[in-house]
């Protein structure tokens, strides 16, 4: 899991806390949102049931709610979307712990919003995909 080396690494200076992005925002100084984090992964056959099981635990949502909202990306191989708008110091141990049901080779980290099933860039720095035209841990501009 090439994501996990990458985000092991990543100095604490670089970002934003919540704390200074919430100055900055009363301050009327930010022009839009620093990104926050997505986690996605592609789900081994026949584990649509505990992706469901999981899911709804993480998202408090029905576990049928949950397993219709899954089934077709599982059954098609797809990427599914395990963790939403995460800051960056999260993202080590979110990566570390990843469910037994998830194949291990296709855990990506997107910036938010970012689906991994469609086209986006990819900042080979940092292991990340992102929408253009700049990573946001390149350009500072993220939730630590």
């Amino acid at each position: 899991m090439g994501a996990i080396k990458a985000w092991m690494s990543l100095p604490r200076q670089h970002g934003r806390t919540v704390e200074a992005q919430q100055h900055v925002a009363d301050e009327g100084e930010v022009i839009h949102d620093p990104a926050a984090f997505d986690v996605w992964a592609k789900v081994k056959k026949g584990s649509a049931v505990s992706l469901a099981d999981w899911l709804s635990a993480q998202c408090s949502i029905g576990k049928m709610g949950a397993y219709r909202a899954i089934r077709s990306a599982v059954e098609a191989g797809a990427y599914v979307r395990l963790y939403f708008y995460r800051g960056a110091s999260q993202l080590p141990q979110l990566l570390s712990q990843m469910p037994a049901w998830i194949i291990d080779e296709t855990v990506v980290v997107t910036e938010s919003d970012c689906d991994p099933n469609n086209s986006a860039c990819h900042c080979a720095v940092h292991d990340i995909l992102h929408s253009p035209p700049v990573c946001p841990v390149c350009s500072g501009d993220f939730i630590y």
